[in-house]
């Protein structure tokens, strides 16, 4: 039981580690999506995302879900740098 909780502290605190649970909910998001929508008409008439619609109307949708997949990424990556680093100050 040990091993485990020290397997999770040290997932917990690798801040590269924790933007990858960003981009794997990004990813399996959108394969339910397709997979549950049944077609790509189901898609166009019920989603609300404006850049997916668009990425599907033209024809790019792989590029679009590379690059939301990358945003993810690196939104989450930037925002656990700071986090990573800070060092809090308490005054009595």
């Amino acid at each position: 039981m040990q091993q485990i909780s020290q397997n999770l502290q040290s997932i917990y605190r690798n801040y590269k580690a924790i933007p990858l649970v960003l981009s794997a909910a990004v990813v399996i998001d959108y394969a339910l999506t397709f997979y549950l929508a049944g077609g790509l008409e189901r898609i166009l008439k019920y989603e609300y995302s404006p850049t997916l619609v668009y990425a599907i109307e033209h024809n790019i949708v792989i590029p679009y879900l590379v690059f939301t997949v990358f945003f993810y990424y690196a939104a989450g990556y930037s925002c656990s740098v700071p986090v990573k680093t800070f060092q809090p100050t308490f005054h009595r």
